[in-house]
C-alpha cells in the first residue's frame, strides 16, 4: 500500500467554492479507525476524521458465492501465538489523552501524578500536548498562501482566458514547544499550496488529523481534497504517518511476523462477507499503530484493506474496506514502551482513554506549570 491512498469521490458539482474547515476530531482506535471519511455529494470535504462505519461483522448463513462458510468460520478463530511479555515503564507523573468531541483535534490533557498508588489530578489543559523527553509541545496554525480559480467555466470552456485566481489560506498545523525550543513539522511535505486556474484547481484543502500516541511516537493523518475544474469527481489523499516527537523523525511501524497471517485470515472472515470487490482476494497490509488497553498493556492496532465498490467502500475513501485488528502483540519499534504503572492504567481505564505519556524530570516543571489546576466542586453539609 502506497504511503498515500489516492482515491476518487463523487460529487456532482463540477467547481465549488473551497470548504469550510471543522474543528478537528480524532480517528477513534475502536470501531475501526480509518484515514479519510466519505464525501458528501456536495463539493464539500468531510469534517475532520469524521468517523466511518465499520465492515458488517461476517454472516455465516450467507457467504459469498464462491467461499464456504466453514472456512470464513475457521479464519475467524485462527489463533494468534502468545505475545511476548511487556517491558514496564515507570514515573510518578503522566499526561493522558482524554477524548474530548469539543476539544481542538479531538482530545484534551490531563496531567496526574502518583499518590500513594492512585491517580491525583492536577491540572488540565484543552487541547493534546504532546510530550518529548526534554519539551512539551501544541499544536498551532498558520496560514499557508495558496490560490483557487474563480472562473473554472472558462477553464473548461476556453482554457486560455482561465486566468482569474482567489487567495485562499491553508491551514498548516506546526508544533509549538511550551517555553523554549525549536517548533517542528513532521508533516511539511504533505502541505502544499495550489496554482489555481494554472493548474485547473478550484476547491482544495489540507487538514491534519491526530489519531494518538504510545512513548515519543505519535500517529496522524493528513487529508489532502482537491477539486479540479470541470471533474465530475473530487480527488483526495490521506497520507498516514507516525514520528518521533524527540527527533522530528517519521517512524515506520511495522506488523510483527508472528501475527501477520493470522490476523490476516481475521481480517478475511470478517471483510470478505461484507460489500467488496472479490470476496477471495487477501487482505493487505495498511497500517500499525498501538495503544493502551484496560490492564495498562500496550496493544498493537493493526489495520488491513480490501478493494471495495464506490458505492458501499466504508474506506479509507470509497474503494476500499478496512479491518481493525487488535491485538496482545505490538509493533516491534514500540518494545520499550510496553506497560504502564498500575495507577496510570487504572486511570485510563476510569476514564475511557486509550495514550497515556510518562513524565520525566525535564518536563514535569512545565507540565505543571502549563496545566490549569482542576478546580474539584465540593458540596456543603
Amino acid at each position: 500500500m502506497s504511503a498515500r491512498l489516492f482515491v476518487l469521490a463523487a460529487l456532482a458539482v463540477a467547481c465549488a467554492e473551497p470548504p469550510p474547515r471543522a474543528g478537528a476530531r480524532p480517528v477513534d482506535l475502536g470501531p475501526p479507525p480509518v484515514a479519510s471519511a466519505d464525501l458528501a455529494p456536495s463539493a464539500s470535504p468531510p469534517p475532520r476524521a469524521a468517523p466511518v462505519a465499520s465492515a458488517p461483522a461476517p454472516d455465516q448463513d450467507a457467504a459469498p458465492p464462491g467461499l464456504d462458510p466453514a472456512l470464513l468460520e475457521a479464519e475467524a478463530a485462527t489463533p494468534v501465538p502468545d505475545a511476548p511479555a511487556k517491558t514496564a515503564i515507570t514515573g510518578s507523573a503522566a499526561i493522558v489523552w482524554e477524548p474530548e468531541s469539543s476539544a481542538p483535534y479531538g482530545f484534551k490533557s490531563v496531567l496526574i501524578e502518583d499518590a500513594g498508588g492512585s491517580a491525583r489530578v492536577v491540572g488540565e489543559r484543552a487541547e493534546p500536548v504532546f510530550v518529548g523527553a526534554k519539551a512539551l509541545f501544541v499544536l498551532r496554525e498558520k496560514n499557508l498562501a495558496s490560490r483557487a480559480c474563480d472562473e473554472c467555466e472558462l477553464c473548461v470552456e476556453d482554457p486560455p482566458k482561465c486566468k482569474k485566481d482567489v487567495r485562499y489560506d491553508i491551514q498548516q498545523p506546526f508544533l509549538k514547544p511550551l517555553g523554549a525550543g525549536k517548533t517542528l513539522e513532521p508533516w511539511r511535505n504533505a502541505f502544499s499550496p495550489r496554482n489555481g486556474c494554472a493548474g485547473s484547481v478550484g476547491s482544495h484543502d489540507t487538514q491534519l488529523q491526530v489519531l494518538g500516541g504510545v512513548g515519543s511516537v505519535y500517529f496522524v493523518s493528513v487529508h489532502v481534497w482537491d477539486q479540479f475544474c470541470g471533474g465530475a469527481h473530487a480527488v483526495y489523499a490521506d497520507e498516514p504517518l507516525s514520528f518521533d516527537i524527540d527527533t522530528g523523525r517519521e517512524v515506520k511501524l511495522t506488523f510483527p511476523g508472528a501475527v501477520l497471517e493470522p490476523l490476516k485470515k481475521r481480517a478475511h472472515a470478517e471483510l470478505a462477507p461484507g460489500c467488496v470487490i472479490d470476496p477471495t482476494e487477501t487482505p493487505s497490509p495498511y497500517r500499525a499503530l498501538a495503544q493502551y488497553g484496560a490492564s495498562g498493556a500496550q496493544e498493537g492496532v493493526f489495520l488491513y484493506l480490501m478493494a471495495a465498490p464506490y458505492m458501499c467502500g466504508t474506506g479509507p475513501g470509497h474503494y476500499s474496506a478496512v479491518s481493525e485488528q487488535v491485538s496482545d502483540w505490538i509493533p516491534p519499534e514500540l518494545a520499550r514502551y510496553g506497560k504502564l504503572p498500575a495507577w496510570v492504567a487504572d486511570h485510563l481505564k476510569a476514564v475511557g482513554a486509550k495514550h497515556a505519556f510518562m513524565l520525566g524530570k525535564a518536563t514535569l516543571g512545565t507540565a505543571r506549570r502549563e496545566l490549569k489546576r482542576r478546580v474539584v466542586q465540593t458540596r456543603k453539609p
